[in-house]
């Protein structure tokens, strides 16, 4: 939430699989980008999180709204990491 242009929207569905997260603000020129070299107690960690606990995730523009989204699996036993 620190990171994004308000009004931010987070926006949960349940699935059979699964859940899908899309998190959306109003900055659609600002690309979202992992933190870097950031001491963590900063914040920015989100979409390292999302990259190691989602199956797919990604984002897109949509009507002056960034958003970003992913795709959290039920279990951790179903979880083959989106990115290693």
């Amino acid at each position: 939430m620190r990171h994004g242009e308000s009004p931010v929207v987070a926006t949960v569905v349940a699935g059979s699989g699964g859940w899908l997260l899309d998190v959306s603000d109003r900055a659609p020129e600002t690309m979202p980008a992992p933190a870097v070299d950031r001491d963590p107690a900063k914040g920015g960690m989100g979409l390292h999180l999302v990259a190691r606990l989602s199956v797919a995730h990604g984002w897109y523009v949509d009507q002056g709204c960034k958003h970003v989204w992913a795709c959290l699996p039920t279990t951790m036993g179903d979880r083959q990491p989106a990115m290693a």
